[in-house]
């Protein structure tokens, strides 16, 4: 097996925007203004990959997904790197 370890988890949430998170979404010089109480989605992937041979690397990834339904706004987020 190539594979000593890996792992993959999946997170889906919902609720309503903090006053905290709504203000940090807010950018008024783009013209984004966000209030508490807005309904959210968000979901997320995680994977991490770790090889039998020291000699490739370890692989991790995360994927977000955020989503405002009501406005019909979302964004993707994330990263992946080689360790």
């Amino acid at each position: 097996a190539v594979w000593e370890r890996a792992a993959a988890s999946t997170s889906i949430l919902y609720g309503k925007l903090t006053s905290e998170r709504a203000e940090s979404l807010s950018d008024p010089g783009e013209g984004r203004s966000y209030a508490a109480g807005e309904t959210y989605n968000a979901c997320a992937l995680s994977l991490v990959f770790h090889s039998r041979s020291p000699r490739v690397p370890t692989f991790r990834a995360d994927v977000r997904f955020f989503e405002l339904p009501e406005r019909g706004e979302c964004w993707f987020g994330g990263g992946a790197d080689l360790t």
